[in-house]
């Protein structure tokens, strides 16, 4: 911990103050020495407790680096333990010390004892948790520790009943042992000065209890920091995800309520990284907003679908057949590939979804999404289509590959949006008589003088803007339809 010699030297000599006030003036036979020499006893050994601290804990620590998240708290309580037996050995070096020197009983030294145990015990616990803090910080930076497994519950109102518990111990210790030793004080003085005696007495007690609050002050302002540090540690990584960062984790640094919670947040996390992960991978085989569909409607895997009106866009290469036969099966992919790509990006531009690839053909759905005007972002898609295949094209003569010409043919109808096949193998489509008109129309464009064909169902919920650009071809029989349809082509 930075700066913990500094700190350790500080809670000395404030022990050193507090205990030579304390023997000074409380016990029968300290009081009997000047503060000056009872503050140099206890100075000389809080130099040596240093010393003896120093030397435990550089070997000690070697053996307490943190790898596992979980391995805090064992540390933290063996960290605890080392720490309060210095205290307590410095309590017994000044009881011999006074045996030795000054016949002082053994008896009066169990106050010394218990008086370095008891400001030991706030200074241990008060130091362990701050080598907690700091082993909380140095577990978060590392997200290899990270625990998604079961975890051993330890409560934080267990360990809040243990520190009260052993608070209480010390106190109803002390308050024994004031009873058992000042009442033979009493006994023995009481009639000679019973106004001097009173006086030791309460002040003894005042001064105990006054030392007992403050120290569990203390702990409770440091054990509430490190909680607070905990919950902005989870706050922080849950921010992260609900921002769509799934790369986080809640770092778990605890065994108590803290602890779970981050473990079932990592878990979570966890789930939702690999729900993305599938949304991501199945986005690619269907359409993103079909796949997102899919994903969260507790109905995408059953069969059938739901009836709704929208545009449907076919676009296919002419003359594909003569083309693969002079390419290299191996060119043929690739040449396809960078074709869908351009296409697939002016679909999703104008908020298309691609419904499927019919060998080197693509057929698109606008307004599964309740989009406004499905026919107007159909027809944007087909311009862009046609003029980002000039550039392609280009590509192409650079290649030595010939150019591509295609055909489009749009129309709007109804149609059932939803999964065909069997339980065991579903297909996401739209089916439906409109399907069938825009296929014809693509078909249809080989044969007139425009390569984008749109229906009358689509020239009639274009704006004015965007019937200008059309002019109308006439009516057409269409494969597999008893009426013509009126037909448009795309200036």
């Amino acid at each position: 911990m930075p700066n913990e010699k500094l700190k350790v030297l500080v809670s000395f000599a404030i022990a050193t103050t507090i205990l030579s006030i304390y023997g000074g003036q409380v016990c029968p036979f300290l009081e009997q020495l000047s503060l000056i020499n009872i503050s140099m006893i206890f100075a000389g050994a809080f130099t040596i407790g240093f010393f003896l601290r120093e030397i435990i804990f550089k070997l000690f620590l070697k053996k307490l680096k943190i790898t596992s998240a979980m391995e805090i708290y064992p540390a933290l309580w063996n960290y605890l333990l080392v720490d309060l037996s210095v205290w307590i050995s410095i309590g017994f070096l000044v009881t011999f010390w006074n045996m030795i020197f000054y016949d002082f009983p053994f008896g009066s030294g169990l106050k010394v004892v218990l008086g370095c145990g008891t400001t030991g015990f706030f200074s241990a616990t008060y130091f362990a948790l701050s080598y907690e803090r700091e082993a909380i910080l140095a577990v978060s930076e590392k997200p290899e520790l990270i625990i998604y497994g079961d975890i051993k519950f330890f409560s934080i109102s267990t360990k809040f009943l243990i520190f009260l518990g052993v608070s209480y111990f010390v106190m109803v210790s002390i308050i024994l042992l004031l009873i058992f030793k000042d009442l033979f004080y009493i006994g023995d003085n009481i009639l000679s000065s019973f106004t001097m005696v009173f006086r030791a007495v309460a002040i003894e007690v005042l001064f105990v209890f006054s030392v007992i609050f403050s120290g569990s002050f203390f702990i409770a302002k440091q054990y509430g920091r490190n909680l607070q540090l905990m919950f902005q540690l989870q706050l922080k990584a849950l921010n992260e995800v609900s921002s769509g960062n799934y790369n986080t984790y809640v770092p778990v640094v605890s065994s108590d309520e803290f602890g779970l919670i981050a473990n079932h947040s990592n878990k979570m996390i966890s789930g939702l990284k690999e729900k993305d992960r599938i949304r991501n991978i199945f986005g690619k085989y269907l359409s993103p907003t079909i796949a997102k569909s899919v994903l969260e409607n507790e109905e995408g895997t059953q069969l059938g679908g739901r009836q709704v009106d929208v545009a449907i866009l076919f676009c296919d290469i002419r003359n594909y057949t003569s083309l693969s036969e002079r390419l290299h099966p191996e060119e043929t992919v690739n040449l396809l590939n960078d074709f869908f790509s351009m296409i697939v990006k002016d679909i999703h531009a104008s908020k298309g979804v691609v419904d499927k690839f019919i060998g080197d053909a693509v057929m698109a759905v606008y307004g599964l999404d309740n989009v406004e005007n499905p026919c107007e972002l159909a027809l944007k898609s087909a311009h862009n289509i046609i003029n980002n295949l000039e550039d392609f094209n280009q590509g192409l003569t650079l290649r030595g590959i010939k150019e591509l010409n295609i055909g489009i043919g749009i129309h709007y109808g109804e149609v059932v949006a939803g999964n065909i096949g069997s339980k065991e193998r579903l297909e996401y489509t739209v089916i439906g008589d409109a399907v069938n008109t825009a296929s014809r129309l693509e078909t249809l464009s080989k044969s007139v003088s425009s390569r984008v064909l749109i229906s009358k169902d689509v020239f009639d919920r274009l704006s004015h803007e965007m019937q200008s650009k059309v002019f109308s071809l006439g009516e057409f029989g269409l494969k597999g339809k008893s009426e013509k349809v009126q037909v448009y082509g795309v200036f």
